[in-house]
């Protein structure tokens, strides 16, 4: 059995314009796919993803949106696994300063919005790392 090296969804061309938007429609065999624990298509029923500068393409028409695994993993960790990171040790350390777990809890909530809020601002910087490709069914 090969390794799976991409994470591959079939999609739709949804619209064409400065960017080509595409929809991909989760199907219930996503759950069986080995990448959807990493995948946020595999838990929702839509999603629209945007190509820049896509050409021969037609509204309509079916695609593949692809990345590599370790671009899924990468995202993984910026998304989820970080941020729970972050929610534990500022738990931990407001808990062992002698703060009350009510204060603890709103403070690492705040932490995590300021840590989402860094993702947010650094998003360009971020999607050059983060590369989506988009090729014809």
């Amino acid at each position: 059995m090969n390794p799976v090296s991409e994470i591959e969804h079939s999609g739709v061309v949804h619209s064409i314009g400065k960017n080509t938007v595409v929809r991909i429609t989760a199907h219930p065999s996503c759950a069986s796919c080995q990448a959807s624990g990493i995948c946020n298509v595999s838990g929702s029923t839509e999603k629209y993803f945007e190509f820049p500068g896509q050409e021969g393409l037609q509204a309509g028409q079916d695609v593949k949106v692809m990345t590599s695994l370790s671009t899924g993993f990468r995202a993984l960790v910026l998304g989820y696994i970080l941020p729970l990171v972050v929610v534990l040790f500022f738990t931990i350390l407001l808990l062992g300063l002698g703060v009350t777990e009510l204060l603890a809890g709103i403070g690492s909530i705040g932490t995590v919005a300021i840590y989402y809020l860094c993702i947010y601002l650094l998003r360009d910087k971020i999607s050059r790392k983060i590369k989506f490709t988009l090729k014809p069914a």
